[in-house]
């Protein structure tokens, strides 16, 4: 029994694969981007107009809210809105160009 599993094992380290090599050279077409982290909403009080305000209230509480409200908080810096605008555009017909779905993400 001792054999079997000692040739068990032998076949098995010989049949994984190799490690891959790093890659080495330049890749040419990408672009190097920055991460930003956009953390300017944190509560309702941090957007600057009241409809802002009312609107994010809506969101949290689970109310109906626009597409364009979404957007709008969105582009005032509330996170929360920016993936649930990013969500829908992803589902509309035809669906949004993908870098303006990134935008959002």
């Amino acid at each position: 029994m001792g054999n079997v599993l000692s040739m068990s094992l032998l076949l098995l380290a010989l049949a994984a694969p190799a490690p891959a090599a790093p890659v080495t050279g330049s890749v040419t077409g990408l672009v190097q981007v920055d991460f930003v982290f956009d953390n300017r909403v944190a509560r309702s009080k941090d957007l600057p107009t009241y409809a802002l305000q009312a609107a994010r209230k809506r969101m949290i509480s689970g109310g109906k809210i626009s597409p364009k409200d979404l957007q709008r908080l969105a582009d005032a810096g509330d996170g929360l809105a920016a993936f649930r605008f990013a969500r829908i555009l992803e589902t509309t017909v035809p669906p949004a160009k993908p870098g303006v779905t990134a935008h959002y993400y």
